[in-house]
């Protein structure tokens, strides 16, 4: 129990570092770029998340290192196990999504920001959405609570659900936290994915496909 308080208070920790480190650059910087463009602002919140993702990697360095070798050699077959799982919920997904749309008639908050920037810069949403979210994401809220949670399915629910409630942080409505569904159905696979293989870059390749099939698809004028 002590040793699982330990991990538990150094894994909130980091969470709490990292964000103070993202909200200390806009803080810092905040009178400089105040009146630059929407699209300049992207930018400098890519740099900003750079930084703090850097900042990840310097605390997981040795898991990111042991972890990346074993990615490359496996990952055709780990491709090929996960694949199937990762499909099925993408459709249980967009089927719960197209279901909350009409009751609550309208979009989760978090989708249309995240509409709104692919719109505005796509180069810019491709490289935070696709790239960088995918990365310090996974990190923060599966690789950090690993150490945590002694069972499997303790480990896959608390951190799939975590990491939907977070998504909606920014809700409008109290109709909108019913997107708690698909996006921790999202979660839930990832960290099944993650626990599954041990390798953190499994649900790192699959969080950022599933956001590269959402960024293709509002570029062509579609929504999960």
């Amino acid at each position: 129990m002590k040793e699982k308080l330990k991990n538990l208070g150094k894994s909130t920790l980091i969470i709490f570092s990292f964000f103070f480190l993202y909200i200390s650059l806009i803080s810092l910087s905040f009178k400089y770029i105040a009146n630059l463009s929407e699209t300049a602002l992207l930018y400098i919140d890519i740099l900003f998340l750079s930084i703090c993702s850097i900042y990840l990697i310097f605390i997981f360095n040795k898991d990111l290192r042991n972890s990346f070798k074993p990615f490359i050699k496996n990952f055709t077959k780990s491709l090929k196990k996960y694949i199937g799982i990762y499909l099925l919920t993408y459709i249980l997904v967009i089927i719960s999504n197209n279901l909350i749309i009409k009751f609550v008639s309208e979009m989760a908050t978090n989708e249309a920001v995240n509409q709104n920037a692919v719109l505005t810069s796509p180069l810019t949403a491709i490289i935070s959405t696709c790239i960088l979210a995918p990365f310090y994401e996974e990190v923060l809220f599966r690789l950090n609570f690993k150490k945590i949670f002694k069972n499997k399915w303790k480990f896959i629910l608390t951190t799939g659900i975590f990491f939907g409630s977070l998504h909606l942080l920014v809700a409008k409505t109290t109709l909108e936290l019913l997107y708690i569904i698909p996006y921790s159905l999202l979660g839930i696979v990832l960290s099944y994915i993650y626990y599954d293989s041990n390798n953190i870059y499994n649900s790192i390749f699959f969080h950022a496909l599933n956001n590269i099939i959402q960024v293709i698809l509002i570029l062509i004028g579609g929504t999960l």
